[in-house]
């Protein structure tokens, strides 16, 4: 039986429950924000915090449509839903996770822009997104902003742009004039081969950005000897473990992240596509130090959402 969430807001910002309906519309269960805190506080390994960097949710009209589009070669372990998100993060003692919402065309952000912000709450940092080539994507931005939005993501093979277009420029410039925090999908696409973005293809644009926080996603797309590594450690940006557990090993995690330094890299799954639970034992299995393990699985992603440790 599938279950889905509907949400209670208290003053217009956060949940006060989370709501467990059939398919039918008939109510299954509620979970208070504590009863949740709870449940995760009850699960198998609670020795440190954990901020799940990158995830990814859509509405349950969408839900299934949009796991599925892409093609990977794996059995996904979520359908999209935030119920399914919201019990792997308890299963997974996971305490907070950014959702990174993306807008493909100019005409979706509204749309895309509004369920990110009804969803940005106790448990679910969201990110909005633009796209540079809409008429009001500068406003966009400033109106995110003024509501509390942190972030911006972009994904260029799916939103259709080349990350140096000079149009993009005035919303790079927007984006670090309110110093808000920018995620790239790098690398390869699942459903574009056009427009990847590499750590080369960063460093052309980046002093646009005027030093805001900057996150290439997926480890920056590059393998571990690839020459484009020698580019991105001398980027001022961070990076972000998306999938690594399904391409990588502990082995080459520990090696980039002793490339990088620690204190540069950001726990992330890539759910509902990645493997939660598995990237975060990729992690704790690998050689790093408990120290680092601790900057990438929580710290770093404190620091950088301004949230206390």
């Amino acid at each position: 039986m599938t279950l889905y969430i509907k949400t209670v807001k208290a003053h217009n910002s956060i949940y006060d429950e989370y709501r467990f309906y059939k398919t039918d519309g008939e109510l299954e269960s509620t979970l208070s924000l504590k009863q949740c805190s709870a449940k995760k506080s009850n699960c198998l390994d609670c020795s440190s915090e954990i901020i799940d960097f990158h995830t990814h949710c859509f509405t349950d009209e969408l839900a299934i449509k949009a796991v599925h589009s892409p093609k990977l070669g794996w059995e996904f372990p979520a359908d999209g839903t935030l119920s399914c998100e919201l019990r792997l993060m308890a299963e997974n003692s996971v305490h907070k996770c950014v959702l990174l919402n993306m807008a493909t065309r100019p005409n979706t952000m509204k749309h895309v822009n509004k369920f990110a912000i009804e969803n940005n709450c106790a448990d679910f940092i969201s990110f909005g997104s633009v796209h540079p080539f809409s008429d009001n994507a500068v406003h966009e931005i400033e109106r995110l902003y003024s509501i509390g939005i942190k972030g911006i993501k972009f994904h260029t093979g799916h939103q259709g742009f080349s990350f140096e277009d000079k149009q993009c420029i005035p919303v790079y410039k927007k984006i670090g004039e309110l110093h808000m925090i920018t995620v790239i999908h790098c690398g390869i696409s699942a459903k574009s081969p056009l427009n990847q973005v590499f750590p080369k293809n960063v460093s052309n644009v980046i002093k646009y950005f005027n030093g805001a926080p900057f996150v290439c996603a997926h480890m920056g797309g590059i393998n571990f000897c690839n020459e484009q590594l020698k580019i991105l450690k001398e980027l001022p940006v961070m990076v972000d473990t998306a999938l690594m557990a399904e391409r990588s090993t502990a082995e080459d995690l520990s090696n980039m992240v002793r490339e990088l330094g620690a204190d540069r890299v950001l726990f992330g799954s890539d759910l509902p596509w990645g493997h939660q639970k598995e990237a975060i034992e990729l992690i704790k299995n690998s050689c790093l130090t408990k120290e680092e393990q601790s900057a990438i699985l929580y710290k770093n992603a404190c620091r950088l959402l301004g949230l206390s440790l």
